[in-house]
């Protein structure tokens, strides 16, 4: 699939506005909306939804102008995701490494790297992650390895849990370099790289969060980054985490909007209720504004943590270089 799209692939376009953004994703929802629980109950990847998501510009979106992204605010990012992901859980979830992976690119890579790098993520290339390894203590644990011989670099190692692997056009996994841990950029196809669709989880079963195994991967030394110290201030993970908060936030109103239509559509009151409707019932009723209120406090606090997440990103880029 991956070769197969990179001969196919067209420039994307780039969304240098809030409201475009927003505009696009609303589209983008409609149309993955009306066959999302088929997908998901048959497994069926959205790869044009996905194709969209791309050629749309949603996905330089947090990309800075200077590179020649949208340069949007975090918290246009995160409804981006929330309004995808009321729709299609799995659409929403299977670009977070993407962008996560953008902000350890600008936090950690050269002005070099950030050039070679996000300049094709403009294009319309998406990068993947591969994922954690089983059996490790935390995410930083890495056992495969990067080594340097004859030939050059060379990685090795199993991932799992690798969501957005099987439709990148970038491999991004970790490995350890002379006892260093370094993040490994790897252009798809690669010889050595094998991701396998064995994803099985009970929900969002279109992620494709399966297995990548690397056998002698050849690797460019210029597009390794070494990972930050656990004490050196940085955002992937916080926006990791606000991208996560908003696909949650749009999974609730999903599903309250699911009931919403299933209480008037397809309910009936309980005999004894004393309304002839279930929308008139008032413990239903109850329920549905505890509900309601407790979603709007979500996405409120949702927007907050975006504007601090902005304030810091300031902070860290621009005051303290």
């Amino acid at each position: 699939m991956t070769q197969i799209r990179a001969q196919q692939l067209q420039r994307a376009a780039v969304i240098t506005s809030d409201a475009a953004a927003i505009d696009a994703a609303r589209h983008l929802a409609e149309q993955a909306k009306a066959r999302a629980a088929g997908r998901d109950q048959q497994r069926i990847y959205p790869r044009e939804l996905l194709e969209q998501f791309t050629q749309l510009g949603l996905s330089s979106i947090s990309v800075p102008r200077q590179f020649g992204g949208g340069g949007l605010s975090f918290g246009t990012v995160a409804e981006v995701f929330r309004l995808i992901s009321a729709s299609d859980p799995s659409l929403g979830q299977i670009p977070q490494n993407h962008f996560g992976l953008i902000q350890f690119i600008l936090g950690e890579g050269s002005a070099q790297q950030q050039q070679r790098l996000l300049s094709p993520v403009v294009q319309g290339q998406r990068l993947g992650n591969g994922g954690p390894e089983k059996n490790s203590k935390h995410t930083r644990d890495v056992q495969a390895q990067l080594v340097s011989g004859q030939e050059g670099l060379r990685l090795s190692g199993e991932k799992f849990y690798s969501t957005g692997a099987l439709f990148a056009d970038i491999l991004v996994t970790t490995a350890q370099q002379e006892g260093q841990p370094v993040m490994a950029f790897i252009p798809l196809p690669a010889v050595g790289v094998e991701i396998i669709d064995d994803w099985s989880g009970i929900g969002q079963r279109t992620t494709a969060s399966g297995t990548v195994k690397l056998q002698q991967v050849a690797v460019d030394a210029g597009l390794t980054i070494a990972l930050p110290s656990p004490d050196k201030p940085k955002l992937r993970g916080a926006v990791s985490q606000l991208i996560q908060a908003a696909i949650d936030a749009g999974i609730a109103q999903g599903a309250l909007d699911e009931a919403l239509a299933f209480i008037h559509s397809s309910s009936r009151p309980w005999v004894d209720a004393g309304v002839s409707r279930n929308a008139d019932d008032p413990y239903i009723l109850a329920d549905v504004g505890r509900i309601s209120t407790e979603l709007s406090a979500a996405n409120a606090l949702l927007v907050r943590a975006a504007r601090v997440r902005f304030v810091r990103w300031y902070w860290i880029f621009t005051i303290t270089g």
